[in-house]
């Protein structure tokens, strides 16, 4: 299980394919979320950013959060993650078909 942390701060990027964050990941991981990865209490509401604890390689990862621990602006401290729930901000761009034109203003796109 990887070990990751919350990125604060990444409100203002956007999927250039998805509605939200949160459908990216549905998309991608093909199941409903549940319960919030940080605090395991509350129904995910949203898809937070995280990245690698150790060797992040400044990737960025999608997993599913309660508003309240994505919402913090602090980084949270460290938190395992189940390797199916760690789903890639690029991953719109494994299959070029999903490409579409976009506003490119705050989008992230798949080089990380």
């Amino acid at each position: 299980m990887p070990v990751v942390v919350n990125v604060p701060g990444t409100e203002n990027i956007k999927c250039s394919c998805c509605e939200s964050w949160l459908e990216h990941w549905k998309k991608h991981s093909k199941v409903e979320p549940g319960k919030c990865r940080i605090c395991r209490n509350a129904d995910a509401e949203v898809g937070g950013h995280v990245k690698r604890f150790i060797n992040d390689r400044g990737q960025m990862f999608i997993v599913p959060l309660c508003q309240k621990c994505n919402s913090r602006k602090e980084q949270v401290d460290s938190f395992l993650v189940a390797q199916e729930d760690f789903i890639y901000t690029g991953a719109c761009f494994e299959d070029l078909t999903d490409i579409s034109d976009t506003d490119d203003a705050d989008t992230e796109f798949c080089d990380g």
